[in-house]
């Protein structure tokens, strides 16, 4: 099936068309990589045996391995730096990027708080106005707490009548924070401020004496503890621990403090949800054992829940928290043929988000589930955000699409009436693009539906230099997305790449992802994952053989879990690619348990190693371990830095590692690009935007480098 979306006529070539490979630009490459000490361990997983020839790499405060990044680090630069397309690139990427960018702005109470980067600043500031079209005034900018650009700052929650502001504190790209409450009466941040750590579930207690926080260290279960403000934080007491450090718990009280609503959630596998009444020392159980999904939230006096229980597609129910058994539930929101995304209370109305072959649409319902009409939105594909309060029945909700720059607008819910609250103002002109959407198949003959981007004309002579993206995993939906204003492992600038010379973004809904309810999930995580590759693979497939490119024209990215993506497919399908774009990537799934900078809620998600029937499946397709000597394998420019605390660094360094050693591609064709930096990280803080522009500019000149790119077409 194709759906076809921009006016341009159907119809693509049916047969690979066969060219000969790519000249590549004149580009100097040194003649070898850096010298790589290769050592003889073995890592013992029960009966099982893994060689482990770079294990010295995970000392990353060694000396040795300072040197051996600094290599690598000139190797790269030596390649990247000298890319013929790099000058124009990064000139029209200033461009680009350097325009305001607002984050979704948060009403408490007659106040509008935001976090707003404006043009030519290199950081975000927060801002507060009285009323949402007050005049603005600039509550808190990071440069009174350090003068380091990578020192960024973050909303957190506004509690009481706008009495406290919690607020993070993050150094470079770590996941870790410090939280700092500022009195908005006084305009002074309290003492009580929580010292870096990876904190989870931060909320105050209903009469602002306190808050709850949880506090994880990757190798123990996450303890929930309570602060009394102006006490010492040695007296913090626990208020609830996790049993295992997979589970991510949380607490908050909830009907003016009468009772705590605890949930437990166990990876992205399934969720428990406990109830305890003040006074009483047992929390009881409202869903335990289960086996799906839950997001709860306290609505008078009852649990509302958006669950996957009984509804492949999702649904809303009512729980009485007094008689919680299943059978007494109430249907809210019923489950429906596309894939119930969330729900929202806004406005006096309940909204909820659904997926249409990866396009959101908005309904918006009385709170009895009465359906009243369709939110309506500007293009399709869309990706709407769920809307959120505003004053006077009016909502935000944020929008983009891939050939729609990031907007937010205000939304009258009962005169419809739409304004642009905030618009990012690139200087592109967008109508020169059209997107496709079409379906293909995969290795055991499941359709996977795909997005397909280009300009307006293109030739399909499958000679057009081409970028396919994806990501798979963790209950994440790939939804059409103009830059990267969210997590930098969904989200890619598919627009800039067609923009500045590509010919073809490509961007597949793999297994793994959300986009089609519980089971598109589930058929993409664990004993399953190989269907994702599988998808991505098939995906390539689909794009040479209709016709849009060949593989000496083809490259692929991906971050995180889609870093893991990438490796997995080159290293099972190395001639599909000229070149890869693998970022902050999961690369040792074998050494995955025991790295000491992981989400131990992965686990949940890949498989653990150390359990013998899981290590079976994952061994067959963990990048590192299934490298070969003397293989072709594409050129490789690998991403990654010294404060991801969620992915190892070293799994990426290891790839690297072991593909410049084994791979048999000539080095000045193909090479295997490692690119470190001391302060870069998992979040997308600590990252001024010089630095974003610098970095994207450099993976994109050496994607029109490997793939071929015209210069006289820009």
């Amino acid at each position: 099936m194709t759906r076809l979306l921009g006016g341009l006529a159907a119809g693509v070539a049916a047969a690979v068309i066969l060219l000969p490979p790519s000249k590549l630009a004149a580009q100097w490459v040194p003649d070898l990589y850096p010298e790589t000490r290769r050592v003889e361990v073995v890592d013992t997983l029960g009966a099982r045996e893994v060689p482990d020839p770079y294990a010295w790499l995970e000392d990353q405060h060694s000396d040795e391995v300072a040197e051996w990044l600094a290599a690598q680090n000139a190797f790269k630069d030596a390649v990247v730096e000298n890319l013929p397309s790099l000058p124009r690139v990064e000139e029209r990427f200033l461009e680009l990027f350097d325009v305001e960018e607002v984050r979704p702005p948060r009403y408490v109470n007659g106040r509008l708080y935001y976090m707003k980067r404006p043009q030519g600043a290199q950081r975000f500031r927060l801002y507060v106005r009285d009323g949402v079209h007050g005049q603005e005034r600039v509550l808190l900018d990071p440069a009174e707490i350090s003068e380091d650009l990578t020192v960024t700052i973050d909303l957190g929650a506004v509690a009481g009548d706008n009495r406290y502001l919690m607020y993070e504190v993050r150094q470079g790209g770590e996941d870790e924070t410090e939280i700092w409450i500022r009195d908005l009466e006084t305009g002074r941040d309290l003492p009580d401020r929580l010292p870096r750590a990876l904190y989870r579930g931060f909320s105050f207690d209903s009469d602002l004496s306190g808050f709850y926080y949880g506090v994880e260290d990757k190798q123990n279960p996450i303890p929930i503890y309570y602060h009394e403000l102006g006490t010492d934080l040695s007296e913090d007491t626990v208020v609830f621990r996790s049993e295992r450090r997979e589970e991510r718990p949380n607490v908050e009280e909830v009907a003016g403090g009468r009772y705590w609503l605890a949930t437990v959630g166990h990876g992205w596998r399934s969720t428990d949800v406990y109830l305890k009444e003040r006074g009483s020392r047992e929390w009881r159980p409202i869903v335990e054992g289960i086996g799906h999904l839950f997001n709860v939230r306290w609505v008078d006096g009852e649990i509302w829940a958006h669950t996957s229980y009984g509804a492949p597609n999702w649904r809303v129910v009512r729980i009485d928290p007094d008689d919680p058994d299943p059978s007494q539930w109430e249907e809210v929101l019923p489950e429906k043929a596309d894939a119930m995304d969330g729900y929202s209370l806004a406005g006096g109305k309940l909204f909820a988000r659904y997926l249409d072959d990866a396009s959101t649409r908005i309904e918006m319902y009385d709170r009895d589930g009465t359906f009243i009409r369709e939110l309506e939105l500007p293009t399709e594909p869309a990706n709407a955000s769920l809307p959120w309060g505003a004053d006077e029945g009016r909502v935000f909700f944020d929008f983009q699409s891939f050939t729609d720059p990031y907007r937010i607008y205000l939304y009258d819910s009962e005169s419809t009436e739409r304004t642009i609250f905030h618009r990012d103002e690139p200087p592109i002109d967008t109508d020169k693009f059209v997107v496709r959407e079409e379906w293909y198949e995969s290795a055991d003959g499941t359709q996977v539906h795909m997005f397909i981007v280009h300009k307006r004309g293109l030739v399909m002579d499958g000679d057009n230099p081409t970028l396919l993206v994806g990501y798979g995993g963790f209950n994440a939906a790939w939804l059409p997305s103009f830059s990267r204003k969210q997590a930098p492992w969904t989200q890619q600038d598919g627009i800039f790449w067609l923009e500045q010379g590509g010919g073809v973004f490509a961007a597949a809904n793999l297994r793994g992802g959300r986009e089609y309810g519980r089971p598109w999930h589930r058929g993409g995580m664990r004993t399953f994952k190989q269907n994702v590759f599988n998808d991505f693979i098939a995906a390539a497939e689909h794009l040479i053989g209709r016709g849009y490119t060949r593989p000496g024209r083809l490259g692929i990215q991906g971050a995180s879990n889609g870093g893991l993506l990438v490796g997995a497919a080159l290293t099972q399908r190395p001639d599909l690619f000229q070149a890869v774009l693998a970022d902050l990537p999961e690369m040792d799934l074998v050494g995955f348990p025991r790295y000491d900078q992981i989400n131990p809620s992965a686990l949940e998600e890949y498989g653990d190693a150390t359990v013998p029937e899981e290590f079976d499946w994952i061994i067959q397709w963990s990048p590192v371990q299934n490298v070969a000597r003397g293989v072709e394998y594409p050129s490789v420019f690998l991403f990654t830095g010294h404060m991801d605390s969620r992915v190892e660094p070293v799994e990426g360094l290891k790839f690297a590692a072991t593909l410049q050693n084994a791979t048999s591609s000539d080095i000045q064709q193909k090479p295997i690009l490692l690119d470190f930096h001391p302060r870069v990280g998992h979040s997308l803080g600590g990252r001024p935007v010089l630095d974003r522009i610098r970095f994207i500019a450099r993976q994109f000149a050496y994607l029109n480098w490997q793939l071929g790119v015209d210069e006289s077409d820009w």
